[in-house]
């Protein structure tokens, strides 16, 4: 049976607040529905809404936000148990939750069992000293555990309502096929990571150890500015359980230009491979504005065949054909490949340039790019072709 949460949000901090501007529409727009790739779970959202996966291994963690928000005000925990969850399992399970280092930000206010089995827990969360109030909503079915986080917000009525519709649309298909996984194993997360504000934002995050020793954080990058940007960098810093850095990494983004909308992958290696004592990690995007986006051949500009093939020593590499249909000579030629995992979370990224010189409108070239291993066995990739006007 699927359950139907029937939930108000509790606002921890009282007070007045005068909302200006014009009403608020009556109806909020949930038109958009969106599923999990691994078909774990299913809400609905308003159609702008971005959708930011964290997650890492067994555990499943999104996050859901407005374009604009610095916070996101909607996360959702889900992992698959052993076996499935009874009255006592579901106690237990909860107390893991709410006893992880996750949590250890969280000053519970009140607890509340639900009408249909879930519960509800009122507390505050501190974030950089600022206190958030928030609704924990725990729930099980078959034997996966979810806990839904909201936000609160205390002087927004149009935004809590809007949340409370979106947390009464959240179904688990208990049939879903995930990874077996423990309530207290939480991704390597910054807890005060802002991952849904600004102009870019993370999605397919891995984590992951190749064979030579080194440490890797994979994952795409969106652009969610109105123009193009460029020289796109990531930073990344290993954390232990206090908060004190480890190791710090770097990796430019292999296009030569975002556009808006748009997403590209990305991979910081640490070579001396994962520290003693990492807990979790901070990723910060930079970019810059394009400042000549026009002189970027991209989608339009070339049509290819591509397949996957390996070579006699097990190498994946990914061939085809490439022919321009663009009217201007294309300078730089450059392959990115992307691999996935079943769970759409970015598991490599090669990137090669491609060609001897210009390509020609009308001409053709045949390439190969070879891919170096991934952090897990790949199940599909992504080709991205992009070249310049004029080098």
């Amino acid at each position: 049976m699927r359950r139907v949460l029937l939930v108000g949000l509790l606002l921890i901090l009282t007070g007045c607040a005068v909302l200006e501007g014009p009403p608020a529409p009556a109806t909020p727009d949930l038109s958009r529905t969106y599923t999990h790739p691994g078909g774990v779970f299913s809400l609905a959202l308003p159609p702008s809404w971005i959708a930011g996966d964290l997650s890492n291994g067994e555990t499943l963690l999104m996050t859901f936000a407005p374009p604009e928000a610095t916070r996101p005000p909607l996360t959702v925990y889900v992992v698959r148990l052993a076996s499935p969850l009874d009255g006592t399992a579901f106690g237990a399970a909860m107390g893991s939750y709410l006893r992880s280092p996750q949590n250890w930000t969280l000053d519970v206010v009140d607890q509340q069992a639900m009408g249909d089995g879930s519960w509800r827990v009122a507390g505050v969360r501190q974030v950089r000293g600022q206190a958030l109030p928030v609704n924990l909503f725990m729930l099980r079915e078959g034997a996966f555990f979810s806990a839904l986080e909201v936000v609160v917000p205390s002087s927004d009525p149009f935004l809590a309502s809007l949340l409370t519709m979106m947390v009464n649309t959240y179904r688990i298909n208990p049939e879903a096929a995930w990874p077996v996984g423990t309530v207290g194993d939480f991704p390597p997360l910054d807890e005060n990571l802002l991952v849904a504000g600004g102009n870019l934002s993370f999605s397919a995050l891995a984590a992951w150890s190749d064979g030579e020793g080194g440490f890797h954080i994979s994952g795409q990058v969106a652009n969610r500015a109105p123009y193009p940007v460029e020289a796109v960098t990531i930073q990344a810093v290993l954390l232990d359980a206090a908060g004190n850095a480890l190791a710090e990494g770097s990796a430019a983004m292999p296009l030569f230009i975002l556009p808006d909308g748009e997403l590209g992958p990305f991979d910081v290696r640490f070579p001396d491979g994962r520290p003693r004592g990492v807990a979790r990690y901070r990723l910060e995007a930079r970019a810059q504005y394009a400042a000549q986006p026009g002189a970027l051949l991209g989608a339009g500009t070339f049509d290819w065949e591509d397949r996957a093939e390996y070579d006699d020593q097990g190498q994946l590499h990914i061939r085809g054909t490439l022919w321009h249909t663009g009217d201007a000579p294309a300078y730089d030629l450059q392959a990115v490949i992307t691999l996935f995992d079943s769970a759409d979370r970015v598991i490599g990224v090669a990137a090669a340039s491609i060609g001897d010189g210009p390509l020609q409108p009308g001409g053709s070239l045949r390439f190969d790019v070879p891919v170096p291993p991934g952090g897990a066995e790949a199940v599909h990739y992504q080709l991205t072709i992009q070249a310049r006007r004029q080098s």
